[in-house]
């Protein structure tokens, strides 16, 4: 925050021997987000997302978000509403059945939106109980790690260093079991497609049902082209991408929501009674109509996602010079915003460091700049996941809440966070569980 003020948001820093320029203010994000041609930092190709639709660019990634945009449209996302549903109510039955009243949900949730997102993309069912699900969570949350140790550590950049370390031999056992399991699944998909092809009209053979049908749909292992088809390989990576993306990016904003409104009961049955005027409280929610018509719930993830983006930084390589107020930024220049700052930033917003839900009504947030506020980027490069993500987050607050009030057993101040890969907790963020109605004793299937 300190350099925010010094350098006006723009200043260079140094990681190690590697030199950056720091971007903390809405108006230079503006300047490079805005354009799209700048290309995802290096440092992405650390990630182990191959070369899926986060770290691509260019020709290939245009044709791969192409062919991926269907997915998140609204009959896709409609369809997703009942596994969302599922998988929350599998949670609150778990809760009940072995009647914890403190607890931290980060496994939980992590747990849920893996299932999810596992379903959703590759129709892998809720309830599976498959042996890699018991890894593939602890997979991903050591990579991130790993991931970031060697971010920050140039020497690690070395691929011929790095392997040879012990992290890194994790990492490449850990990020091939996880490409293993998914390929699998689309090699046995693309030989039923080659079956049913005899046995079905076309008509039927078009039809969407998750992820991995719709890139199918685009299967040519002949074609070299990567703007018109997409082979194994790339179908695996793309799925990679989503899987992980996604998982990351829900799970972080649900576990600081939920501590927020732990905090700040007032607003915690503020939702309870909206949920409770707008739906039928024993029923799921079934339509995005449902579930858009809560807006105290909306403006309250919105505020933890300010508060607490879910990813904090992001990374640019500019493929040419940038203007900026009183700087230059030269072409090539690696750059990193921090979102976490600009979110806070006092100039844009009031009382950057309370909770207040309001401020995302829509008289007070149409006098924020449109680069104010990032939790999911802006522009082409946007997430493309962004609308699944808060449907997802709003599913599950309102499964919970519908069973549970809670409080949080530690007040903001006294929690210490890091950036990561996502926005995470040093220390768990417990609550304390208590339920709605004790008399309340169904299981929902």
């Amino acid at each position: 925050m300190k350099y925010q003020k010094a350098y006006d948001g723009v200043f260079v820093f140094w990681l190690g021997w590697y030199p950056m320029v720091a971007i903390t203010n809405h108006k230079a994000a503006e300047a490079v987000l805005s354009l799209p041609n700048h290309k995802k930092g290096e440092e992405y190709a650390f990630l182990g997302l191959e070369d899926g639709i986060v770290v691509s660019h260019g020709d290939k990634w245009k044709a791969r978000r192409k062919m991926i945009e269907p997915f998140f449209n609204t009959k896709s996302l409609t369809a997703s509403i009942s596994g969302m549903n599922q998988a929350f109510n599998l949670m609150t039955n778990e809760l009940k059945e072995k009647r914890i009243e403190t607890i931290d949900m980060g496994e939980n949730i992590h747990k849920r939106s893996l299932d999810i997102i596992m379903k959703s993309t590759m129709s892998v069912p809720i309830v599976d109980k498959i042996e890699y699900k018991k890894t593939a969570i602890s997979d991903i949350e050591a990579c991130e790690t790993i991931a970031l140790t060697r971010i920050l550590n140039p020497a690690l950049w070395v691929d011929a260093i790095f392997y040879q370390t012990n992290a890194g031999r994790y990492f490449k056992k850990a990020t091939g079991r996880l490409m293993a399991f998914m390929e699998e699944k689309i090699v046995e998909r693309i030989n039923e497609k080659s079956e049913m092809a005899s046995k079905v009209d076309e008509k039927e053979q078009k039809m969407r049902h998750d992820l991995i049908d719709l890139l199918v749909m685009h299967h040519d292992p002949n074609s070299k082209d990567v703007t018109q088809s997409i082979d194994v390989t790339g179908i695996t990576e793309e799925i990679l991408n989503l899987l992980v993306a996604g998982h990351d990016t829900i799970s972080a904003g649900l576990r600081w929501t939920l501590f927020l409104l732990g905090n700040h009961l007032d607003w915690q049955e503020k939702i309870y009674e909206e949920i409770s005027n707008n739906l039928d409280i024993d029923q799921d929610p079934e339509t995005l109509e449902d579930i858009n018509s809560l807006v105290y719930l909306d403006w309250c993830i919105k505020e933890s996602m300010r508060l607490f983006p879910p990813i904090p930084l992001v990374t640019r390589t500019l493929e040419y010079a940038v203007e900026t107020g009183k700087h230059t930024i030269p072409k090539g220049t690696a750059i990193v915003f921090s979102y976490y700052t600009i979110q806070r930033d006092e100039k844009i917003w009031d009382n950057p460091e309370l909770f207040d839900p309001e401020r995302f009504s829509p008289e007070r947030f149409s006098k924020i700049p449109k680069y104010g506020y990032l939790p999911f980027g802006h522009g082409k490069r946007s997430c493309i996941g962004k609308r699944f993500a808060v449907t997802e987050m709003k599913i599950f607050i309102i499964h919970l809440m519908r069973h549970y009030s809670w409080v949080s057993t530690q007040k903001v101040n006294q929690v210490s966070f890091g950036m990561d890969v996502t926005t995470k907790p040093l220390a768990p963020l417990t609550i304390r569980l208590t339920p709605r109605n004790k008399s309340q004793a169904f299981l929902r299937e």
